[in-house]
This record gives structure tokens, C-alpha cells and sequence, in this order.
């Protein structure tokens, strides 16, 4: 009889205790790659972080089409509270476990966290800790755990994705362009009857520009060993890295090469402003996803976080973001991240303004790009003009003729152009800029997302591990702009 009491209690002790070492598993090192667990894969968690116990089938179901997702599963982010002790997060934690556990019982399986979002590194001096997660749960449980005392915010996502910008095909021109105190159509036209000029100080060593900097580019994923990319023992500049989704099948997406295109204009040995720099590639593109998931780039924001303080990289490091930008609670989420976060490390983040040729305002607002620590850069086409008409009038919805098939009612839209407004910072050329391929054929690019390369690579040179983030900001728009020779608002890129 004493050895058959003994089993129950143990048996107990493994249901009432989801953290321990019997049922979640301690890892070594955070995981970063992927949502959820794989069947038959144990719980786990990374130190005292949140444990990952839901399923990668549930969230799989969360981000596809409703008519699969009967329960209304959603993306739930959740924050705690940074200045909560281990055992008030522990406790919040097993709640977690306790509510997947009543779910499972009505057949709702798979539910609970599915993605470890939080940061590991000290906080700063009056700066809170980061603890934060995505778990899967139906819709309605966002309400119930924010309510939880230990939770500071909490929201479903709305499953938007991130894109990048479009192509088009044109001549050579943007480095003349942005090295310039003017730039206009007779100078872009002698540059493609004679190529193209740009002016240096004396001791110019190109090859140094950006040493002992980092560049982070969130893109797609980056071919590391491109001939651009190698230094003289013929090693690659790139580190490993972070890859959100290492997994490839060769699934070929409109979006294959902008991130090694995007990391050549801001540091390629011959076509970057800082071809010096260390790259570290982080790709947030799933390949059977049209764009990149918001909650992705907040888990990259805080994967650049932990690298840039447990490295010492203070003062020295820059991020671009050729994307979009969103509009949900997790693009805003990014914002506060590289206020709260990056700013305070001398971290600057450069992000395209967007290609939809529309203003971006508190009443159409796109995140992270609201942001004043941010670094957002509109398009200059090549006679030096900015790049779309802002006045160009919508382009018209071709009525459906009677009894024609039903056809989605897309909304009116304006031609293609630069996103605009007074939080853009500053234009750079974006049109028909000239891109080496792997095998040294040249492609020509257009859109934002290729004028934000430029003025990362070159903030980039102004760090030098001291100059902070409104140093850098202060030197750049003072030193390195000028007002264009066009009718329009928007300071240029122009070295001096």
C-alpha cells in the first residue's frame, strides 16, 4: 500500500508544478527560431524566462484563414510588469499552464505560450526589465489575462504582415546623388553619356568606412557569402546572424534577394556607403508568407537588444528596416522597444518610409516610422525631384458590369511614390539604383526601402563609439543634408 500512495503524489506534483525540471525542460541558450512546440516536444524555457508549452500547430491555426479556426485562436502578446520577483512571474506562469490545462479539457488543444519575446540583459539604471511573450488562447482570453495583476500589457494581434518595397528597372546615379550639394536631370543625364563622380577629402581610405561598426539589417534572408560581402582573406563580413525561419523548401517569393540587395547599398565592398561594417543578417520572412509578422520584428528588436549589450556595442551599432511599417499593437509595441530600449544604448534605427505614395499622420499613422528617435527615409528620383506625386489624383475603381461574378471592391489607390509627412526625416534617392547580382550583372532597384540602405551606411561612419543617439541625429540633419532644389519640403542626403 505504501508504494501505491507514493505514485499519486508524484503524479500530483508534476500536475501542480508545470515549472520544474521534470516538465520544462532549462536551456542553455534563448530560442529564437520558430512558435510553439512540435508534437511530442517537451515544455521548455530559457533561464527564468517565460516557459513555452503551447503547440506550433495552435499557432499555425492562429495565423491562418478563419474558416479553419473554429475557436477564434489568437496571437496574444503579453508584457509583464519589470519589476515583478521570480516568484510573482513564476506564479503568472503556471496560471498560464492552469488555463491550457481547461482549455485541453473542452477540447481546445495546443493552447499557452508559444514564443519567448523577452530580454535577458541587465536593464539600465531606472529602466525596467523586459518580460515578454505570445501565447495562443481564443480571442476573448486576451481580456482575461490582462487583468492579471502581473501583466502591463496585453493585446490580440491581428495577424497584419510587414512588406517591402517594389522593383523597376533604370540607369546608375545614387551615389553621384547623394555626395552632391545639388542634384538634377542634366547632371543625371551627363552621368549616363559619361558615368558618374563623386567628390572625397584627401587620406580617403573608402575600404575603412564603418569599421568596428554593426550594422543589423530585418529583412529577408541575406546571401552571406555574396562576392560583396567577402573581405580580402575572402571570408564573409556576416555574422551567423538570426534566422526566424532557417527552414527553406525553395518556394521562389517576389521578395527573394531585397535583404542582400537592401545590405549591398549600405555595406557591399563596392557598392555600400560602409563597406567596413559587421553585418549581422536577421530574417523575419517566413517563405510561404506574403509579408513578416509585426511580432517577429519585436522579437527582433529584442534579439538586437541583448546582442548590443552583452557585446559592449554601445554607440555603435544601426539598424535597418526596409519594411512597411504596420498599424497593430505589436508595431507600436517595436516603437516603444527602440525608444525604451535602443535609444538608451546609442542604437540608431534607420526605416524606409514606404512606397504606398501616401502621408503618414496621427490619423493614419504607420509604426515604427510615428517614432522621433527613428530615422525614416522618403524617395528622391533620379533628376533629384521627389520620388511619386503626393497631389496625383486616385486612381479610379472600374465599375463591374452588370451581371458580371462578384469581385472584391478594392480601395482607390494613388500611382506609386514615397510615403510623406512630418515624420519623415529625410529623402535619399530611391529610383533605379543599380545593384550587383551574385554573378556581377547589375539590377536596378526602386523604393524606399533601397534609400534607407544609404543613410544607414552612412550613419554608420558617423558613430565612433562615443556620439550618442541625439549626437549621431544633431551631426546628420546639421552637417550632411541639404534642402532640395525642387518644390518641395524634405532635407536630402548630401555628405559633406
Amino acid at each position: 500500500m505504501a508504494n501505491r500512495s507514493a505514485n499519486p503524489a508524484r503524479q500530483s506534483e508534476r500536475v501542480l508544478d508545470p515549472l520544474s525540471t521534470i516538465n520544462c525542460k532549462v536551456l542553455s541558450t534563448q530560442n529564437w527560431v520558430g512558435y510553439g512546440l512540435a508534437p511530442d516536444q517537451m515544455p521548455f524555457r530559457y533561464k527564468t524566462n517565460p516557459p513555452v508549452f503551447g503547440s506550433t500547430l495552435s499557432y499555425n491555426i492562429a495565423r491562418g484563414p478563419a474558416a479553419n479556426n473554429p475557436n477564434d485562436l489568437a496571437i496574444i502578446f503579453v508584457n509583464l510588469h519589470g519589476n515583478l520577483t521570480r516568484a510573482q512571474e513564476d506564479a503568472h506562469y503556471r496560471r498560464m499552464f492552469e488555463r491550457a490545462r481547461d482549455h485541453n479539457a473542452i477540447g481546445i488543444r495546443g493552447t499557452g505560450i508559444v514564443k519567448d519575446v523577452s530580454s535577458t540583459v541587465k536593464p539600465l539604471p531606472n529602466s525596467p526589465k523586459w518580460i515578454a511573450y505570445y501565447a495562443v488562447f481564443p480571442r476573448g482570453m486576451a481580456a482575461v489575462i490582462a487583468a492579471d495583476p502581473e501583466v502591463f500589457d496585453c493585446g490580440a494581434s491581428t495577424n497584419e504582415t510587414i512588406g517591402i518595397g517594389a522593383v523597376e528597372q533604370a540607369p546608375t546615379w545614387a551615389h553621384a546623388a547623394i555626395s552632391k550639394d545639388t542634384w538634377s536631370e542634366p547632371m543625371f543625364q551627363k552621368g549616363v553619356n559619361g558615368g558618374y563622380t563623386y567628390r572625397t577629402p584627401r587620406a580617403f581610405v573608402r575600404a575603412r568606412l564603418g569599421q568596428h561598426r554593426h550594422l543589423f539589417v530585418i529583412d529577408t534572408p541575406i546571401d552571406k557569402t555574396h562576392p560583396q560581402f567577402l573581405g580580402g582573406n575572402r571570408r564573409t563580413r556576416c555574422s551567423q546572424g538570426k534566422d526566424f525561419y532557417p527552414a527553406r523548401t525553395g518556394i521562389v517569393n517576389n521578395w527573394d534577394g531585397h535583404g542582400t540587395q537592401v545590405t549591398i547599398l549600405a555595406a557591399g565592398n563596392g557598392h555600400g556607403v560602409a563597406p567596413a561594417a559587421k553585418i549581422h543578417p536577421i530574417n523575419v520572412f517566413n517563405e510561404t508568407v506574403a509579408g513578416c509578422y509585426s511580432s517577429d520584428i519585436l522579437a527582433a528588436l529584442t534579439w538586437i537588444e541583448e546582442r548590443v549589450r552583452n557585446n559592449g556595442w554601445q554607440n555603435s551599432a544601426v539598424v535597418n528596416m526596409s519594411l512597411s511599417g504596420g498599424t497593430d499593437n505589436d508595431s507600436l509595441r517595436s516603437q516603444d522597444l527602440i525608444e525604451n530600449k535602443l535609444v538608451p544604448l546609442g542604437v540608431i534605427v534607420v526605416h524606409a518610409a514606404g512606397n504606398v505614395n501616401r502621408a503618414i499622420t496621427p490619423q493614419a499613422p504607420l509604426h515604427p516610422q510615428m517614432s522621433d528617435a527613428v530615422i525614416v527615409v522618403g524617395g528622391m528620383n533620379c533628376h533629384g525631384q521627389w520620388w511619386g506625386d503626393r497631389f496625383a489624383p486616385i486612381a479610379p475603381i472600374a465599375p463591374i458590369a452588370p451581371n458580371a461574378p462578384n469581385a472584391p471592391n478594392a480601395p482607390p489607390v494613388r500611382p506609386a511614390g514615397s510615403n510623406w509627412g512630418n515624420v519623415v526625416t529625410l529623402a535619399a534617392p530611391a529610383v533605379a539604383i543599380p545593384i550587383p547580382l551574385r554573378d556581377g550583372t547589375m539590377v536596378n532597384r526602386t523604393g524606399t526601402s533601397f534609400a534607407a540602405p544609404l543613410v544607414s551606411g552612412f550613419v554608420l561612419c558617423l558613430q565612433n563609439g562615443l556620439r550618442q543617439h541625439p549626437d549621431i541625429l544633431d551631426l546628420l540633419m546639421q552637417n550632411h543634408t541639404r534642402m532640395p532644389g525642387f518644390n518641395w519640403d524634405m532635407r536630402v542626403l548630401a555628405i559633406n
